[in-house]
């Protein structure tokens, strides 16, 4: 509950219901979910799976080289 002040300068509770109310169904594909045309998901998909498997290589690379200095 968040206290909030009143015109009069009363300090109430406020309830915020953070509860969904509904849950939509997902495909898999971010992009298609958010609307993109489904070639162009299907493109933005594959583009974002490389970028995060340079990232993870790079990030793989790097705690190799933290945990044996030597080697680099």
């Amino acid at each position: 509950m968040l206290p909030i002040t009143d015109c009069a300068g009363r300090v109430q509770e406020m309830r915020i219901n953070t509860h969904s109310t509904h849950i939509t169904p997902v495909s898999g594909n971010v992009f298609a979910d958010l609307g993109f045309e489904p070639e162009e998901a299907a493109a933005l998909k594959a583009e974002s799976q490389l970028i995060i498997s340079e990232k993870l290589a790079i990030n793989e690379s790097l705690m190799a080289n933290i945990e044996n200095p030597e080697s680099s």
